[in-house]
């Protein structure tokens, strides 16, 4: 059941139309707000479900379900547990299969060791990709004895990993940006031994595409 901490009064701000009502406060809702029937008869809501909308006769605004069916991953974290007994040796690290409490789709998520429950191990946090349900996770146990970790421990917690668009910039002239490495090394690499200096030069391109392609970043800073 809920526990209800009492009542207030809330404007909610739809596509640029605020909307006042009145609002009951509860405990650990897992969601941030429920429309529920009385904010429906009091605006003539009705849903087409043919145009994925909700029109609010009463303002004459149409609303998009999209705007309040939050996607099912965001914000959700689901427990992860050993799926079978698994012994560590001290200082030692372990790839091990976990799977996770409930379902959740395939991708790349982010897996952080538990805060609860004291398992007698650390988990290395990591991207992982998720399939089945299941995922692999690495334990370290940095103690001078074996540990044992028993079937069903909770041992991290999985979370949707924000995705973010990466630029794979690339570098138009080979021949220009090998021309701005070696100008780098030439410099830098005035007081170096000759064997210093390659090994340095072997370096410098190993990250060569890393390097800006600006040629500001070579000049030399002025007073």
């Amino acid at each position: 059941p809920l526990t209800v901490l009492g009542s207030t009064q809330v404007s909610l701000r739809l596509h640029g139309v605020v909307v006042t009502m009145d609002a009951i406060v509860v405990r650990q809702l897992t969601t941030e707000a429920i429309l529920g029937l009385d904010f429906m008869k009091d605006h003539e809501a009705k849903i087409d479900f043919s145009t994925k909308s909700l029109f609010l006769s009463d303002q004459g605004l149409s609303l998009p379900l999209d705007d309040f069916i939050p996607h099912p991953d965001i914000d959700r974290k689901v427990n992860v547990r050993i799926v079978e007994k698994i012994e560590i040796s001290p200082r030692c690290q372990l790839e091990v299969m976990a799977i996770a409490n409930e379902p959740v789709r395939e991708g790349v998520w982010l897996l952080e060791g538990s805060n609860k429950g004291g398992i007698p191990a650390s988990v290395a946090r990591a991207l992982v990709e998720v399939k089945s349900n299941r995922v692999i996770v690495r334990l370290l146990n940095t103690k001078s004895e074996s540990v044992t970790i028993y079937p069903g421990t909770k041992i991290a917690t999985l979370e949707q990993a924000e995705i973010c668009a990466v630029s794979n910039a690339k570098v138009d002239s080979l021949q220009q940006n090998r021309e701005l490495l070696t100008n780098l090394i030439s410099k830098a690499g005035k007081t170096l031994e000759a064997n210093e200096r390659r090994k340095f030069a072997d370096l410098v391109f190993s990250f060569a595409d890393v390097f800006a392609i600006s040629t500001q970043i070579w000049e030399e800073p002025t007073n």
